[in-house]
């Protein structure tokens, strides 16, 4: 028994690792493409750009700030705290600074629309997959979401997940916009499809590879 859980813990942080590899991944594509990106994205892309730094450095610092924010707000969340929690903000900053220098050393900057559209589906599957994947290793929750529910409990569930994630997001939005980032057909596709296609890849993870392993 003892065994098995090593292993099904193995494979759960495969699925961690993997899942914020291709957030990086479909993140980076959003962002080279220059047609939007998530809600917290586009508020880190602004601050990026107001302090000169670098995207991982200021999703790095972003991050720490949500994430201590969200432990004072609320103690008990620190049960939602784990593993994946820290690689999350730690890891999938510097995975698209990464990407970042890829592209630009072997992308041109001006990309036909046809190409743009194509990659930006793409990498729009490709993210889905990689939160699926991230959700359903279940080794802890982002600090973003983490905030999201702290938000609930300290306002004694008085609000629902859904009213608190779309303040949230608008919030972000609307602070990054007015800080000068973009917002494109790229961030209209993340907000409303994102939820029913990670949903989606998550019945298949669910299907065909934690299936009887928990």
């Amino acid at each position: 028994m003892q065994i098995f859980k090593i292993k099904f813990f193995y494979l759960r942080f495969i699925m961690l690792i993997t899942g914020c590899l291709l957030i990086g991944y479909g993140i980076s594509v959003f962002k080279f493409v220059n047609w939007g990106v998530d809600s917290y994205g586009t508020m880190v892309i602004a601050l990026s750009d107001i302090f000169k730094a670098s995207y991982g450095n200021t999703l790095l610092i972003c991050n720490t700030i949500l994430f201590a924010l969200s432990v004072l707000m609320c103690r008990p969340c620190i049960k939602m705290i784990g593993i994946g929690t820290l690689i999350n903000m730690s890891m999938i900053g510097y995975v698209i600074d990464f990407l970042d220098f890829l592209y630009l050393q072997f992308f041109p900057l001006q990309l036909s629309i046809y190409v743009k559209f194509i990659w930006s589906l793409s990498a729009f599957f490709i993210f889905s997959i990689g939160v699926a994947l991230y959700i359903k290793a279940n080794l802890g929750i982002a600090p973003y979401e983490l905030m999201n529910m702290s938000i609930i409990k300290h306002f004694n569930e008085k609000f629902s997940f859904h009213q608190v994630r779309v303040f949230q997001d608008l919030l972000m939005l609307a602070g990054g916009f007015a800080l000068g980032s973009v917002i494109g057909i790229n961030t209209v596709i993340l907000s409303f499809f994102t939820g029913v296609v990670v949903h989606f890849f998550g019945k298949i993870c669910e299907k065909h590879i934690i299936k009887d392993r928990w």
